[in-house]
């Protein structure tokens, strides 16, 4: 732009630089808004964000979940219906499945209305500390940790040191040695008999057996009750643990001769306990 000396030019650069100063005043304050709105957007961004990410994480723990408990089920399927001899075959190959079918076991003790091993614990301390007990099928031995006497625990796997891992129709116990014997929702697989008589050749005469199991594996209890008196035991209780379990208590008498191969297997089958997939 010219101007013209003769003119107000001071005056017409004033008005220039007014104008040039309201430009970049407005240009000022477009930026400060600018940012304000950029502002807001990243704070509510953080929140969506964050909030993806708690929702990935939420899927992953689920599904981690979910394949665990697949797992679970599927170890637990295998243990109720093959003989133990398969079951210690496949732990021993795969020691960590143990630990997963534990996991699992736990979780869903947490749901129960009550838990047998809880009055089996009750009930041995209120006898002399002076008894030795049998824990077949402990999991992680809690009982010999929970009781005065002194516990010997067996199990497919040894998941620490007070566990002896072994396979229940054969334990590394001298005959007639054992005051009590326990068998805590650990008459799995499909030689139940084999079970019971090892426990009957370890027990002392008159030593105490201890059942607890879940009334739905049962097809008849009482020929179940009758079958194991004929292993020479004794039934001394039967308590109903809610409409969930039963606890059974047996003495063993005097051992008397009999032939095994004329046993009914049939009648010491339990059902499987499956667990339905939720």
């Amino acid at each position: 732009m010219l101007f013209d000396l003769n003119n107000n030019w001071v005056g017409e650069v004033d008005k220039l630089t007014q104008k040039q100063t309201r430009m970049l005043a407005t240009k000022i304050q477009r930026n400060k808004q600018f940012k304000q709105v950029k502002n807001i957007s990243k704070k509510v961004d953080k929140p969506r964000e964050h909030l993806m990410l708690n929702t990935n994480s939420s899927l992953k723990s689920r599904m981690e979940q979910k394949l665990s408990s697949s797992k679970f089920r599927w170890l637990n399927e295998q243990l109720y219906t093959q003989h133990s001899s398969g079951a210690l075959k496949l732990f021993t190959e795969s020691p960590e499945l143990f630990s997963v079918y534990h996991e699992g076991f736990n979780l869903q003790t947490q749901k129960w209305p009550v838990n047998p091993l809880d009055r089996i614990i009750s009930h041995l301390n209120t006898l002399p500390a002076d008894l030795l007990v049998a824990d077949l099928g402990c999991g992680e031995a809690r009982l010999s940790l929970e009781v005065d006497q002194k516990v010997l625990s067996f199990d497919l796997v040894a998941v620490n040191s007070r566990v002896i891992a072994c396979d229940m129709r054969n334990l590394p116990i001298e005959t007639a040695t054992v005051h009590i014997a326990v068998f805590c929702l650990s008459l799995m697989g499909t030689n139940v008999l084999e079970f019971l008589l090892e426990a009957r050749r370890v027990l002392k005469h008159r030593g105490n057996l201890i059942i607890a199991e879940i009334f739905s594996r049962f097809e008849d209890i009482d020929k179940f009750i009758s079958s194991v008196e004929e292993l020479n035991f004794k039934i001394v209780s039967r308590d109903n643990l809610t409409d969930m379990f039963v606890l059974i208590k047996f003495r063993r008498k005097k051992i008397r001769s009999i032939s095994t191969h004329k046993i009914e297997t049939d009648l010491f089958s339990l059902k499987p306990c499956l667990y339905k997939k939720r």
